[in-house]
């Protein structure tokens, strides 16, 4: 078994978790960070700039969401799991994606 499969096993579940749970915190504080500093400069150009930005925010989050969920979906699927058979059905002429 790997080593990292039989850490998962056999650890302590708490430092674990925290030890799997840091660069998603990381990458949290990021950015919102990153969010609040684009919003203070926004801010200084003035409320119709700022207003524009709130307009189209909901818009960029769903596309972020989407695509991260793609990803992460992608990533997970390994190599011997065979879609369902719908998606098989769809995607059974490009055989490089089910391999």
């Amino acid at each position: 078994m790997d080593p990292r499969t039989k850490a998962l096993i056999e650890a302590p579940i708490a430092p674990t978790l925290m030890r799997l749970a840091v660069p998603n915190i990381v990458t949290t504080v990021v950015q919102a960070s990153t969010g609040l500093i684009e919003t203070y400069f926004i801010g200084k150009l003035g409320t119709d700039a700022l207003a524009g930005v709130a307009l189209v925010f909901p818009g960029v989050m769903l596309m972020q969401m989407m695509s991260s969920g793609e990803a992460c979906g992608s990533a997970s699927r390994r190599r011997f799991i065979r879609p369902s058979w719908p998606a098989c059905l769809f995607i059974s002429r490009r055989r490089r994606i089910i391999r």
